[in-house]
């Protein structure tokens, strides 16, 4: 195993899709929003554009980091850098652009580029859900030239230690 990640329920790959409406300055576009770790951009090697991706001093009280895809940047911020910017909106709590990253395909490899963004939810504090949610699902990394026959047994292995869960 070369790395693992956790996130929440929309994950890449999946039929799961989570979205909703990003606005700032009167300019509105659907988004899909995934809520992840500090290390979910590199299992999924994910190219950061502009600035970073989440460290784990991120999200300080009442204000939510998130990386914003290139997609998302063109369609609400053409003219301006989106770093730093604070996302304020009604019954949500406030949101710090500090990063963009590069092309971001949810579904297959050739799908569109769709308006994404990532919300930090430190994991230390996620498995119990009082951070603001749960991070539910763990992406998991192999090492370059790693057999069939490894990933099945580390299903199986998986299997046998979370008995219930869909694998």
């Amino acid at each position: 195993v070369a790395q693992v990640a956790l996130a929440a329920s929309n994950i890449p790959y999946t039929m799961n899709t989570s979205n909703t409406g990003f606005t700032y300055n009167n300019r509105f576009t659907m988004a899909d929003w995934f809520t992840v770790d500090k290390e979910f951009a590199e299992v999924m090697q994910i190219d950061v554009a502009a600035r970073r991706w989440f460290t784990t001093e991120d999200n300080p009280a009442g204000t939510k980091a998130i990386v914003i895809n290139k997609a998302l940047r063109e369609q609400i911020f053409p003219d301006e850098n989106p770093v730093g910017k604070v996302i304020r909106e009604k019954d949500n709590p406030d949101r710090k652009i500090v990063g963009v990253v590069e092309i971001f395909r949810q579904k297959v490899e050739y799908s569109s580029d769709k308006p994404a963004y990532f919300e930090y939810l430190n994991s230390d504090y996620a498995s119990n859900g009082t951070a603001g949610g749960t991070l539910n699902n763990l992406m998991i990394r192999v090492k370059p030239g790693v057999t069939r026959a490894f990933e099945e047994k580390l299903m199986k292995q998986a299997a046998q230690i979370v008995q219930g869960w869909t694998i």
